[in-house]
């Protein structure tokens, strides 16, 4: 909800893919970044109705992705929803 209040202050559609969140750009402004993220890039969640990735998981820090984080982009009157997915 953070980061759809920001948009909707700043833009006013919902779209949190704009508000430029990825691996670039400090996350650490918003939320302390776990470890185990890999590629993490809320620019991509930018559809209202298909799950986008935006992140990888490395739940045992090998280097490779044990999972992922996928989200649908907020709207004016929806906030965005994020999904978990396990491939281990």
């Amino acid at each position: 909800p953070t980061w759809w209040s920001k948009e909707m202050a700043i833009n006013g559609d919902g779209n949190v893919s704009k508000l430029g969140i990825d691996n670039t750009t400090k996350l650490e402004e918003y939320t302390e970044k776990p470890t185990e993220l890999m590629n993490f890039d809320l620019t991509k969640c930018d559809d209202t109705t298909t799950y986008k990735k935006i992140a990888d998981i490395d739940l045992d820090k090998d280097g490779t992705a044990d999972g992922n984080i996928t989200c649908i982009t907020g709207t004016t009157t929806t906030a965005p929803k994020f999904k978990v997915n396990f491939s281990k």
